[in-house]
């Protein structure tokens, strides 16, 4: 009698724990909403509205037609006087009152350096001469 009823124990005892052995595994984190610190971020889908994908060359040459128009418009290309406001040319003989006219850019800055240099990137990609 008294093996029967530590059978039974020994029953109860493995069924618990292959119950806890079941439930722990249902427990574990379904990897889509896991943090980059446990899982591979290549496995994250991104929190956030920007779509990804390969984007068709249509796209890619809109962009950068978008971005070239913006940097054309908001870059100084002509010196002015900074006294009279009036631009600059070379027949007027130059003085201290020269400057760059005003822009979102300062064409003698880094930023403007790193901005050229993909831009002369583009027409060695492209072969387009307005890069």
């Amino acid at each position: 009698m008294q093996k029967v009823a530590q059978m039974k124990v020994d029953m109860k005892n493995i069924y618990l724990v292959f119950l806890l052995i079941c439930f722990g595994a249902k427990a574990q984190k379904n990897i889509t909403t896991a943090s980059d610190a446990t899982a591979p971020l290549h496995a994250l889908k991104p929190d956030y509205p920007t779509p990804y994908g390969v984007p068709a060359v249509s796209d890619i040459q809109k962009t950068i037609d978008r971005i070239f128009d913006y940097l054309e418009r908001a870059s100084p290309s002509h010196f002015v006087d900074k006294s009279s406001g009036e631009i600059w040319n070379p027949t007027r003989g130059y003085s201290d009152q020269v400057v760059f006219a005003k822009g979102d850019f300062r064409p003698i800055s880094y930023e403007w350096g790193v901005t050229y240099s993909g831009m002369l990137d583009l027409y060695r990609l492209t072969g387009e001469v307005k890069y």
